[in-house]
């Protein structure tokens, strides 16, 4: 089963792609050794994603670019279309791979991105009715 994987957009300087494109092979080969085993799809982009959490050449978990402040906030979202369950978490900090936080807050998707008035920043609306401002 072919699997995909894309590690992040923007600029592709040479110093640096080898790496670039060996954490994504890298991401790939785990998410098809999950399908390989019989593993759900879901569960399959969880692994992929992770590989590019913990690969500092990636934009995600240790390779965060650092908020103003210094820190590191990170998003992760994941989707289940079959089940038409969602979970993502936003700004969060100390978390070694986010993904497995979005995981595990999977709901069904009654859920949506919104702009409030007069208010710069998005809102996350999620069907546990809990709202949290996200940092741009």
């Amino acid at each position: 089963m072919p699997i995909v994987v894309h590690g992040g957009a923007g600029d592709d300087p040479e110093d640096g792609r080898a790496a670039r494109r060996a954490g994504v092979e890298r991401a790939a080969d785990a998410g098809a050794a999950v399908l390989e085993r019989g593993g759900s799809a879901l569960d399959a982009v969880a692994a992929a994603v992770v590989v590019l959490e913990d690969d500092p050449c990636f934009n995600a978990g240790l390779g965060s670019v650092l908020t103003e402040d210094g820190g590191v906030e990170m998003d992760a979202s994941i989707m289940d279309g079959e089940r038409l369950r969602a979970g993502a978490v936003a700004a969060v900090r100390g978390v070694p791979n986010p993904i497995h936080a979005a995981v595990r807050r999977r709901s069904p998707c009654v859920g949506a991105l919104r702009r409030r008035p007069n208010r710069p920043r998005p809102i996350v609306v999620t069907p546990t009715a809990s709202s949290v401002p996200a940092t741009t």
